[in-house]
């Protein structure tokens, strides 16, 4: 078909595109053009965005008379269907964001196929045809997740990406054939099942979160390692997988696999350990509650619970398939934050009420004096308390549905024979939790005044009954991990309060011997599994781990502090405006010392579940024995003002009186609950100024003398932060803390301000490039909070990938194409000037190789300052927007996949580089000869086993001119490599050899210096972005200038332009 039957059945013109290479017109810049070979055969044609038209696109019969098509490009064409049988010379298609095409035909085959992009569809199922060349799918987001069902016909041995994310898959097998994948994004499906029958090498990244796993396959074992990226988060897993999964990707692929290695050789058990938790305010009846569901008699002279009773045995009855712990926690607000660390997802909640107490703001225990006034929350408050702990997540107005909690809750009200009344919770529940049942009562009075009526007991029993099946079902554990678990509640039985190391890993080494292999260190079980299902308590000491077995004697101990009787600890430390001694603490644990070593014990426990704070931070060893020594405080029983409000006043007329130069942050809670508080006063407060911290707020200072003002303000919901601008530091600091903040404290939004009148929410502002709207319905100037988001970082993080929907592979920013003046060394490197109105912004990948056997680097100083620094000035010359391995291993094949499949302009290495002497290599002279030993220089990457991979000088050499051909074969010229910055030691000779490929490579002469390399990276890409790659020589002078100011030995950095150095 010619040019122009083909407009006369489209309607329009098309044009000629003028890009040397063809694959340049499927881009999306190059729409409405078409390639026509030496034969005059349409070989390209890109008719992308046709949907904007006033007219739809004609039937696309035609394509049947295009056979010779090898690019083409269909996206946003309003199609509703598709036949591509006669296509088979296809290696580029395009056709996303077609929400109506449920209907593609597809060959039997596609021989030369590279890269497809069907996203954003409405494909119902789909069987691929075989495409030995393919690298690059991404299949991800079909409308209303309509692909349920997929297949390959043939293997695909070249595929390196691979993304089916976002669909509604219930099923996914991959055969044999697929050594290259790197990349498999199988998240946000219905998947139950995935099944593996071949090896998998070059695996990097295995994304299976938000999907409905119980269980993963046993040879999943094999596919994984350290050099593997496994994403599991929000699947229905068993509790051993849950509790592994808080490390890196990396580290989570590492712990899985010892699972299943255990899994494997031990055999599989049923697990029937399973947690109740008892919330609400003090004084509702839920100790009551407890003692009458496990057939005990309520005793009326029960005092109110302070602390946690703990309680496991098998229920309903000993013959019951489930081993119930119960954990009934006092309600007193001065407890709320402690007990939030032994909460879990994993579990059975009851939220315990009664309408007294929904219509009182407070209540006392007259036993308690003036000290036993507590503060009562509404129902709400409990629910939200719940839905935090129980792994719902942090609510926000636009994603909550997507973090409902599916950890069953019972909400139950009591003391009956008063009343029943219907607290009007329905549309909270059911919009923040998945299962739940409401509309229970039961009476809880010890000594019910009125006649016997129906109790709600049974019902209460029929409705926990079903809710433990619905957690512990299909869960399951490694028979060697169950097994472990009983002798160690064997030990519990017989009253050992605690194991050190060695008894511990005694008992796991013969638990192995006899059942099978554990699979992971068996410390890092406890940690985990044993710690975070309730079955011990792990913690760490100065003298080593202790394995925690009596519970209830270690909570007792740590809730001392806040005893009322017989002695009235919480008096002492009140009028003390919260502060306690060393010596004061020993006395609280007098009645629960048992054997030596147990005051560091319950020390570092206390400190540890964030009760109270070691004033004066953490003493040394020597001194650590003087108990009298040692200063202590509890921020829940600091007093409600600072003890010099005077600096408090002044700095909040400082910050009234200069609003501008303060950044304004208001983080919103609808319950405030005061977790964050206190972990904010734990976290940051100045260790050596005790007049600065007060039960609601705290004041902080830098060494400039700077100052931080945090106070809550109850009355809004809020807590109220204020951080001078001038202070990097202060900001630095606080945003760390503040991205810390675990899910069950963090803010329902966090509001920020330059000045304290217009105010954005700072999520909506790290995830959009684009104007925010402020809280009054203007437009916000993103530039005035660049600062801001530097510290915070966006919501991205610093160079991690998150799969194909976050690359622009289908439509790249416009490519320079301006007269290149010859006969100049940065013209032959492909580095020109070009107008600021026309100039491409160039893509910038930071590969980063941090190897654990070789010393530490400040990695993640440079990654984070280089990122600083190229938006230092938006809308200049590099993307803001670095590229990189983010948290793949460093591999040579991630470097290789991540450079074919995403090609930068400037490629950035930040690792160890190292010199080996003593390679024979031939000389420039006599290159028959091969008799001259010569040093032989290569970065420093990591092999699947985690230990350090060479890459040769040679090997970087063939990698960049594979990269270079690539580019010009498959993208286009412009999108081959321009510069590389070998920010490492011992590269210089690298960066001269590899320039000889027609481009410019910066490398080090000898050892680099570490804060040198980081300085020098900043003030490199910060004049790289703000004067372009035409002024390179200049711009390296001064950023290695520099750089030979801090580390004048060990900073000697030489730039290389087509093998010719460039002082």
């Amino acid at each position: 078909m010619s040019p122009e039957t083909l407009m006369e059945i489209l309607g329009t013109e098309l044009r000629p595109c003028q890009e040397e290479n063809p694959a340049r017109c499927a881009l999306a810049d190059q729409a409405g053009q078409y390639v026509r070979d030496d034969q005059k055969q349409i070989i390209a044609l890109n008719l992308f965005g046709w949907a904007d038209r006033k007219d739809p696109l004609p039937s696309t019969d035609w394509l049947r008379d295009l056979p010779h098509l090898q690019y083409l490009n269909l996206g946003n064409c309003g199609l509703g269907t598709l036949d591509l049988s006669h296509q088979t010379q296809l290696r580029v298609l395009f056709a996303q964001s077609n929400p109506d095409l449920t209907a593609l035909t597809l060959p039997a085959a596609f021989p030369d196929l590279l890269r497809v992009d069907l996203s954003h569809c409405a494909l119902p199922r789909l069987t691929w045809p075989a495409s030995p060349a393919l690298e690059f799918l991404n299949v991800s987001r079909q409308k209303d997740k309509s692909l349920t069902e997929w297949a390959f016909a043939a293997a695909c041995p070249r595929l390196y990406f691979c993304d089916l994310s976002h669909n509604g898959l219930t099923a996914f097998r991959l055969a044999d054939g697929f050594a290259n994948l790197g990349i498999l994004c199988l998240e946000d499906n219905e998947l139950t099942e995935v099944a593996f029958e071949g090896a998998l090498p070059g695996l990097e990244s295995l994304r299976l979160s938000e999907n409905k796993f119980k269980d993963l396959p046993l040879s999943l074992q094999d596919l994984l390692g350290p050099t593997v990226n496994l994403f599991l988060d929000d699947n229905p897993l068993s509790d051993d997988y849950q509790t592994a999964l808080t490390g890196t990707p990396a580290e989570n692929a590492v712990a899985v696999k010892g699972i299943l290695a255990a899994r494997r050789d031990s055999g599989v058990g049923k697990d029937d350990e399973c947690k109740v938790l008892i919330v609400g305010n003090g004084r509702v009846g839920k100790t009551t509650m407890y003692r009458r569901l496990n057939n005990l008699s309520p005793n009326e002279k029960e005092k109110s619970t302070h602390g946690v009773i703990i309680a496991s045995h098998r229920w309903p009855d000993k013959d019951s398939p489930y081993n119930v712990q119960f954990w009934d926690f006092g309600g007193q607000d001065i407890y709320h934050a402690t007990h939030r660390l032994f909460l879990e997802s994993s579990a059975v909640y009851i939220v315990a009420w009664d309408p007294e107490s929904e219509k009182l703001d407070q209540y006392s225990i007259p036993d308690e004096g003036p000290y036993g006034v507590y503060q009562n929350f509404r129902l709400p408050y409990w629910l939200d308390y719940v839905y935090r702990a129980s792994g719902g997540g942090r609510r926000s107005n636009w994603r909550w549905e997507q973090n409902k909690s599916t950890t069953p809750l019972l909400v139950v009200q009591t003391k009956k024979q008063h009343s029943v009344e219907d607290p009007k919770i329905d549309a909270f529940l059911s919009n923040y939790f998945e299962d739940f049942k409401g509309g229970l009562s039961v009476e809880s009075i010890p000594k019910p005044v009125l006649p016997p009526f129906p109790d709600g007991y049974p019902t209460l029993t029929y409705h926990l009954k079903n809710a433990l099946a619905k957690v512990k079902a299909g869960k399951s554990a490694a028979k060697s991990w169950i097994e472990l678990r009983h002798r160690l509640r064997e030990k519990q039985a017989s009253g050992e309060k605690y194991l050190n190391l060695e008894e511990y890993e005694a008992l796991a080494a013969k638990v192995a011997e006899e059942y099978g292999s554990l699979g992971r260190d068996p410390l890092e079980i406890a940690k985990t599994w044993l710690h975070n299902t309730g079955v011990v308590f792990y913690q760490e000491t100065a003298t080593g781990p202790r394995i925690i077995l009596d519970q209830r004697w270690a909570t007792a101990a740590i809730y001392a502090i806040l005893q009322r009787e017989p002695v009235n600890y919480i008096e002492e430390i009140t009028a003390n405006n919260g502060y306690f001694t060393g010596t004061d603490l020993l006395g609280y644990w007098k009645d629960h010392l048992a054997k030596p070593g147990d005051d560091e014990l319950f020390e570092e426990f206390m400190l540890r579940c964030e009760l109270a704070y070691r004033v004066g931070g953490k003493q040394d060893e020597e001194n650590k024995a003087d108990w009298s020594d040692r200063l202590y405080c509890a921020p829940q029983l600091l007093p409600a003002a600072p003890a010099r409000t005077r600096d408090r006043d002044r700095l909040r007329k400082n910050i009234e009186q200069n609003p501008g130069d303060w950044w304004h942050l208001q983080l919103f809670n609808a319950y405030l609950h005061t977790g964050i508080v206190r972990r904010l006063i734990i976290r940051l407060h100045d260790p050596e100024e005790k007049e600065w911290v007060w039960r609601s707020g705290m004041i902080l200072a830098d060494e400039e003398g700077n100052q931080v003002l945090v106070e809550t303000e109850e009355s809004d919901k809020t807590i109220a932060i204020f951080v001078p601008k001038k202070s990097k530091t202060l900001l630095t600091d606080l945003a760390k803390v503040l991205k810390d903040v675990p899910r069950s404290d963090a803010p329902d939004t966090t509001w920020v301000s330059p000045n304290g009148r217009e105010w954005v929410d700072l999520d909506l502002l790290r995830e959009n490039k684009a104007a925010v709207i402020d809280r009054n319905g203007n437009s916000a100037k993103r530039k005035d909070y660049e600062a801001l988001l530097r510290a915070f970082g966006d919501a991205k993080g610093q160079g991690e990938y998150l799969g194909a929907e976050d690359e622009e592979t289908t439509d790249p920013p416009p490519l320079e194409n301006q007269p290149q003046p010859q006969g100049q060394p940065l013209d032959s490197a492909g580095i020109s000037s070009a107008a600021a109105n026309s100039r491409q912004q160039l893509q910038l990948t930071i590969f980063k190789a941090i190897v654990p056997d070789l010393p530490a680097l400040k990695v993640e100083d440079e990654m984070i300052r280089i990122t600083r620094a190229i938006n230092y000035a938006v809308g200049k010359y590099i993307d803001g927007e670095p590229m990189g391995n983010g948290e793949s291993p460093a591999t040579r094949n991630t470097l290789d996949n991540l450079m074919k499949t995403f090609p930068a302009q400037i490629i950035h290495f930040v690792g160890h580089g190292q010199e080996l002497p003593g390679i024979k290599r031939p000389s420039q002279e006599k290159p028959w000869l091969n008799t001259t030993s010569f040093a032989q220089c290569g970065i420093v990457l990591i092999d699947r086993d985690g230990k350090p991979d060479f890459l040769s000088e040679d090997g970087l050499y063939n990698l960049c001119r594979g990269w270079m051909k690539r580019a010009e074969e498959v993208f286009a010229s412009d999108q081959r490599p321009k510069l590389i910055v070998l920010n490492a030691c011992h590269t210089a000779k690298i960066a001269q050899r590899v320039s000889t490929l027609g481009l410019a490579v910066i490398g080090a002469k000898g050892a680099l210096d570490d804060r040198a390399g980081c300085d020098f990276a900043y003030r490199l890409y910060k004049d790289l972005d703000e004067l372009g790659l035409e002024r390179l020589p200049t711009i390296f002078a001064g950023a290695s200038e520099q750089a030979r100011d801090i580390a004048p030995a060990t900073a000697n950095y030489q730039l290389f332009i087509n093998g010719e150095a460039h002082q």
